[in-house]
């Protein structure tokens, strides 16, 4: 992550597969190895997938204007979310 504002990790958690989910909060621009999210410099969070090596697979921004609070990472129907 980072970029020129405020960047925080809220949360982390892990499959049956070893595989990593995080989740926080950004503003501007975030990256995840070579995965950039850009924002329009307002507060937004995100999740983000990692393999087992630490390899981003993924990441999604999640737009709000007021970045919700996040506790946990859950496995829901075979998706995950922010709870």
């Amino acid at each position: 992550m980072g970029g020129k504002y405020a960047d925080m990790g809220g949360t982390i958690g892990l499959d049956s597969s070893g595989n990593i989910y995080t989740a926080g909060s950004f503003q501007d621009t975030a990256f995840f190895d070579n995965i950039w999210l850009t924002n329009g410099n307002k507060p937004d969070w995100y999740m983000a997938k990692y393999d087992n090596n630490g390899t981003a697979l993924w990441a999604s921004d999640y737009s709000d204007d007021s970045a919700p609070p996040f506790r946990r990472i859950r496995r829901h129907l075979y998706r995950w979310r922010i709870c």
